[in-house]
């Protein structure tokens, strides 16, 4: 059953684990963060080294105030580490890139443009002017996030899902080859995020793209992504990097298997050992 709405994608096996992953297209190497507090330097991230390959949806896990989404930032060049570097493309990445795009959980729509407008403030913003083909891919976005025939509406005549979906059209409107999801869907109800999910997972399967994703929803990780990064509490450091060994296009009825279920324990695992939860404790 495809609940969304969308044309069927072919069907690609799980990774086995011998597979040659392809080339990365984001590297942390030893990168660390630290703030200044009341108390002299706050510590939020230990160094952290990882790679996400082109291609590839990550999810990153961890308590609250363990750094995810300062590392988020420095991952998208709007936070510079104090140790350490990113490496974009195998260039090292010194701020802000077009190819780089960000989600964020409040959408930050413009109450006066409608749905469409909201969409090509990236472009009109870049080139100062708005080109038929501009709005024709505007459309087509719209179109591809579910909101065809919502391209006039205003953003409060929208649903918070709905102005989602106006995020991630005006985000995919440059084309970026990195997707980078604060929570994005983290307000909105059960079925509204689950259908968002699917969504995404369409538009990663059909577009190709590069995601790394926050969350606190660990069935959401595991049914989204191809690897699960677990950090620890503050300050953060890289406790987990698990594989997940799903097929694509994931399915809703994958998450009441047995394998999936596992796989959400492990995820658990390593996360409610932070909590002591496997010493005992409550």
């Amino acid at each position: 059953m495809n609940l969304s709405g969308n044309k069927p994608l072919p069907v690609t096996p799980a990774k086995s684990a011998d597979s040659v992953p392809p080339p990365a297209l984001l590297a942390a190497d030893g990168v660390s963060k630290q703030f200044m507090g009341e108390n002299g330097e706050l510590s939020v991230l230990q160094p952290l080294s990882f790679q996400i390959a082109r291609g590839e949806f990550v999810c990153l896990l961890g308590p609250s105030g363990s750094g995810k989404s300062t590392l988020l930032r420095i991952l998208g060049g709007l936070l510079a580490p104090d140790a350490g570097e990113v490496r974009f493309a195998n260039r090292r990445l010194e701020g802000p890139r077009d190819e780089i795009g960000f989600v964020f959980q409040a959408h930050n729509l413009m109450p006066w443009r409608t749905a469409l407008q909201n969409a090509l403030l990236p472009v009109e913003v870049q080139r100062r002017r708005i080109r038929p083909e501009d709005e024709e891919r505007a459309r087509a976005l719209l179109a591809l996030v579910g909101l065809e025939g919502f391209e006039d509406a205003y953003p409060r005549h929208l649903s918070g899902g709905m102005q989602q979906r106006v995020v991630l059209a005006r985000t995919l409107i440059q084309d970026p080859r990195l997707l980078l999801l604060d929570e994005p869907f983290g307000a909105l109800d059960a079925l509204t995020r689950e259908r968002l999910n699917l969504e995404l997972l369409h538009i990663h399967g059909l577009r190709g793209k590069t995601i790394f994703m926050v969350t606190h929803d660990i069935p959401e990780a595991v049914f989204l992504s191809d690897r699960v990064l677990v950090l620890s509490e503050r300050p953060g450091r890289l406790v987990a990097d698990i594989s997940i060994d799903l097929p694509r296009p994931r399915r809703l009825e994958m998450t009441g298997s047995e394998h999936f279920a596992r796989l959400t324990l492990e995820v658990r695992r390593h996360i409610g050992y932070l909590r002591g939860d496997e010493r005992g404790e409550a």
